[in-house]
Formats: C-alpha cells, structure tokens, sequence
C-alpha cells in the first residue's frame, strides 16, 4: 500500500477514468463476443476475447503515467516483471495459436493412417476401420472435450451432437469433409481448400 505522500501523487482522477474507459471496453468485448457466439459467428467470439490480454498489457503500460512518484528500484522490477510476465503468456498464446491454425497432415502407411495438426495426433489401425465417406454435413459440434477451437478452426477431441465423442480435424464453415469410422471411434477431417479432401478421400478409400 502506498503512504499518504506517495498518494497524493497519483492521478486519481485520470487513473479511474483510464480503468473505468478499460471496464468498459472489455464489458463491450465480452458483450460483443457472447451476441457473436449465439449467433453463430465464431471467429467474432474469438477475436473479441482474444483481444483482451494484449489490451491489458496495453492499460498496465499505459496506467504508469499516472503515478507520478519518483520509480524506486523494487517499484521498477515489479512493473518489468508483470510486463514481461503478460507477454510471455501472448506469445504462448501466438504459438498455440500458429500450431493449431496448421492444415492436417494425414500420412498413410501400411498398417495405420496418422492424422496430426499442431499437438493434436490420432493414429488410426487402418484393419479397424468400418466406413469411409465424403459428407457435405456433418453433425453440430457441441462441446470441446479436449482440442483447439479458433473460430471455425477445430482440432482436437469434440462432441458432436447426434453420434458421440470423436476427434475432428476441420474448418466447420468448409465442406466436404472426410469421416472414418472405426470399432471404437470416428475421425472427420477436411482442408480449407475442398479439392485437397476430395484427393484425401480418393487416397484413404482406396484403403477401404
């Protein structure tokens, strides 16, 4: 806490009006975000709260100007490591982000297909599959299980409304997509471009 000296000071006046204007904007953002994802806009939903952590790097820098006592030693390493602090967790965040964003890679051997996309993997025995399609539709994804969700990007293990928990590997806005269905399990992927899972299917049913 600071003493009454060090308080006197501070711009109060300018410092809550600054967090006040702050509040408001991630209540907007948060707003934005929610109307946005009940309507089915996803990729609005992500970049409103996506948005949120660089602008509070931004308030905290910015908030400094406020304070205008002399800056002790302590204050200044304080002040550096929350900085550095919140853009150590942007950059996780951009690298998550990049290795989600990548297209699926599916290599087909001789006894499985392996599917990966970022730290999301699957590997599938290819003697257990049961039916391979090209669908125009797929079921509405329902829940993250556990994956990536930017917009309509999806990676990960989801369900699916309808047929169960399964893992998917797919923008949700671009169809066709490829469905493997194994015993245990089914598997949907696609690419941004239609044509690259048309040439997938013609590759993995050749298997089937």
């Amino acid at each position: 806490t600071m003493s009454k000296e060090k308080k006197a000071n501070v711009d109060k006046e300018g410092l809550c009006k600054s967090a006040g204007n702050f509040i408001i904007l991630i209540g907007l953002l948060i707003l934005i975000g929610g109307i946005a994802s009940d309507y089915g806009y996803k990729l609005i939903t992500t970049i409103s709260m996506l948005s949120i952590l660089p602008l509070t790097l931004i308030f905290i820098i910015k908030a400094q100007k406020y304070d205008h006592n002399p800056r002790t030693k302590s204050d200044k390493i304080v002040i550096i490591v929350v900085i550095i602090f919140t853009l150590m967790i942007i950059i996780f965040v951009a690298i998550m982000l990049m290795a989600g964003t990548q297209e699926p890679k599916v290599d087909i051997e001789d006894i499985r297909i392996k599917v990966s996309s970022g730290i999301y993997k699957s590997s599938i025995d290819i003697d257990s599959i049961i039916d391979i399609r090209l669908e125009e539709k797929i079921p509405k994804v329902a829940q993250k299980i556990n994956g990536f969700d930017l917009g309509y990007i999806l990676r990960g293990k989801f369900r699916l409304e309808d047929i169960g928990i399964g893992k998917i590997y797919i923008h949700e806005n671009k169809s066709p997509y490829l469905v493997i269905k194994t015993q245990d399990d089914f598997y949907i992927i696609n690419y941004k471009d239609s044509k690259e899972t048309i040439e997938l299917y013609e590759r993995v049913k050749k298997l089937y």
